[in-house]
């Protein structure tokens, strides 16, 4: 609040803002005019960090060379107004809309900064193109997401990858696999390597060429395929598969295609496929 101040030659009271007093002309003490002006100064600072408190740093300016003006900048979203965001590659103050509840919701690649009820861009994770982009030793690159994927290390006789995957020997690293690339349990090896360390249930996957991939497969998946391989009559005379054919010529009672699931007669069969036997019960 404003007070008045004495002066020092008549006695008489002058106001903060008068340079001299009215009564005799004299200048009010030093001091007094020292004290208001940090006063002032004081004040003036409280009121600052007290708005900025309350709505963030205040814009920023940089002289414009070309047009000898000062121009607004920004480094960080705070330097901007509520609904603008900093586009700090720039330096510019950008509109990205406001929001705050599920009835304004933010545009696609947006989402909401609620601190300030303003949408702001998305930042994606940078896209992996090779291993050395990836946490060594912990992940492989998925090339088709561009994601760095957490993943088992592997080797020769080291514990095997699982069923779908192989081992990427120069990361030493599990990764996906599908179908022939996972390798086959048939097949002689002529690598020197060591087999991969397969829990029980399964056997070592190997390639065409004769090393193993690192991967481990079903007994299941071996069995189907070791039957598979047989021909028609390896098949009939085998204990672990049966031979099943297709009927050629078949026709129902009334002489009319045959219904699924009904009685058919064939005028003869051809060889189809060899497949496991059902493992019988347990006695």
């Amino acid at each position: 609040m404003p007070t008045l101040s004495s002066c020092p030659a008549c006695g008489g009271f002058l106001a903060p803002t008068l340079a001299r007093c009215p009564h005799c002309d004299a200048a009010p003490p030093v001091r007094h005019r020292l004290r208001g002006a940090l006063a002032s100064l004081l004040l003036a600072a409280t009121s600052a960090v007290t708005l900025m408190a309350c709505y963030g740093v205040g814009p920023r300016y940089e002289c414009d060379d070309g047009y000898a003006d000062c121009t607004t900048w920004c480094s960080i979203d705070e330097h901007c107004g509520q609904g603008s965001y900093c586009n700090e590659a720039y330096g510019e103050c950008e509109w990205g809309g406001t929001c705050g509840s599920d009835d304004v919701p933010c545009p696609d690649g947006y989402a909401c900064d609620v601190v300030r009820s303003t949408c702001v861009p998305v930042e994606e994770p940078p896209r992996c193109e090779a291993a050395s982009d990836c946490i060594w030793g912990l992940e492989y690159c998925d090339l088709a997401t561009g994601a760095c994927v957490p993943t088992t290390t592997c080797g020769p006789g080291q514990t095997g990858c699982e069923a779908t995957e192989v081992c990427q020997w120069e990361l030493g690293l599990c990764v996906p696999c599908t179908g022939e690339a996972c390798g086959t349990c048939l097949g002689e090896v002529t690598c020197a390597d060591a087999p991969p360390v397969c829990p029980e249930g399964t056997r070592t996957a190997r390639f065409d060429g004769g090393c193993y991939t690192g991967g481990c497969v079903e007994e299941t998946t071996c069995a189907a395929e070791a039957c598979a391989a047989l021909d028609e009559a390896a098949c009939v005379v085998s204990d672990t598969c049966d031979a099943f054919y297709v009927g050629v010529g078949c026709t129902g009672p009334d002489g009319e295609p045959c219904a699924p699931g009904g009685s058919c007669t064939c005028e003869s069969f051809v060889f189809d496929r060899c497949e496991p036997a059902p493992t019988p019960p347990a006695p």
